[in-house]
């Protein structure tokens, strides 16, 4: 099994695990079939959030449309390969991204120049992800950054 497919995995058990017994709200974890690649879409009564694009640069932005889903409070982006990345420019023509996390610069992705124009004409928040970092992603809502010591080749 690839390593980003175990990763995904134990990311998503390990952010249902964070919510607290009381939390009222109920989360739906839409894990979007994009062939090749990864994302996956978490909502709240309060907030969308986008865990990657996967490669194809339609099916992610596509399947958000279907959704009804016109803002994205948070667009996570956890890696740089291209099952990861290849509808990022896409599922911003035709969302709102409120804010764009991702691991910093990387030149050598063909679309980072234009994802990073894109931010900074459009305002959005955009910051760096930071291995150990929680983000506040809603009320009661807590994502952590898990540091990985593996590479895509495991």
């Amino acid at each position: 099994m690839k390593y980003w497919q175990i990763f995904s995995c134990a990311f998503l058990i390990f952010l249902i695990g964070l919510f607290p017994l009381s939390f009222a709200d109920e989360i739906k974890i839409h894990v979007i079939d994009v062939g090749s690649g990864d994302a996956v879409l978490l909502q709240t009564d309060n907030s969308d959030i986008l865990i990657d694009a996967g490669s194809d640069r339609n099916s992610t932005a596509l399947y958000l449309t279907d959704q009804n889903v016109t803002d994205i409070d948070l667009f996570l982006v956890t890696g740089y390969s291209y099952d990861k990345t290849g509808g990022i420019l896409e599922v911003m023509n035709r969302t709102s991204v409120h804010e764009y996390r991702d691991y910093g610069q990387n030149p050598s992705l063909p679309a980072y120049q234009r994802v990073q124009s894109r931010l900074l004409n459009e305002s959005i928040l955009n910051s760096k992800l930071v291995p150990g970092e929680k983000i506040t992603a809603g009320e009661n809502i807590f994502i952590e950054v898990v540091p990985v010591n593996q590479t895509d080749e495991d």
